[in-house]
């Protein structure tokens, strides 16, 4: 169980400590990676087009700033989750989404820039319990359907459509 103010590891090189941890921990390739230099910028944009409802602040990008106001009306916030204190939360995340024995994209924000992985969503809800849950990041159902998003305040948003609503509100429940 994590302990309130206990930080990651996080050095400051997202991409180097994430791959750092798949080499110590021996994930394979099938569960968790990188996705291409030829990927990525398409990825990125696709999540940008599906997500972020271009009449506001559009130029930004994706950004945990605009989810409040800029999301598409029917990609709207399903719920949301104040997790300060309960980090646990992440180890339920395949009980959340439907079709949850699919791979997901998973984006860290680190400054200006996004690091895209995809993998299992076991590997990453392990990576973000066990060494990267102070990151701003992204998870992104591959057919664009449903975003869950965590910024560094801790508040996670269920963006989207393909969630197990009842699991979520029975075991996320509000303030």
């Amino acid at each position: 169980m994590k302990k309130k103010g206990v930080f990651n590891t996080f050095k400051g090189a997202v991409r180097e400590d994430i791959l750092k941890y798949c080499e110590e921990k021996n994930i394979k390739e099938g569960e968790f990676r990188p996705v291409s230099i030829y990927q990525w910028e398409d990825i990125y944009n696709k999540i940008i087009d599906e997500f972020v409802d271009k009449t506001n602040s559009y130029k930004q990008g994706l950004h945990w700033l605009n989810i409040d106001y800029c999301f598409h009306k029917e990609k709207k916030i399903q719920y949301s989750y104040d997790s300060r204190d309960n980090w646990e939360w992440i180890l339920n995340l395949r009980e959340f989404v439907e079709n949850a024995e699919k791979q997901a994209y998973y984006l860290v924000e680190e400054g200006t820039k996004f690091w895209i992985f995809e993998g299992t969503l076991e590997r990453i809800s392990e990576m973000i319990y066990e060494e990267f849950f102070l990151q701003d990041y992204y998870i992104v159902d591959k057919k664009y359907q449903w975003m869950i998003t965590c910024n560094h305040h801790e508040i996670i948003l269920f963006v989207g459509n393909g969630f197990c609503m009842e699991d979520i509100k029975k075991r996320l429940p509000r303030g």
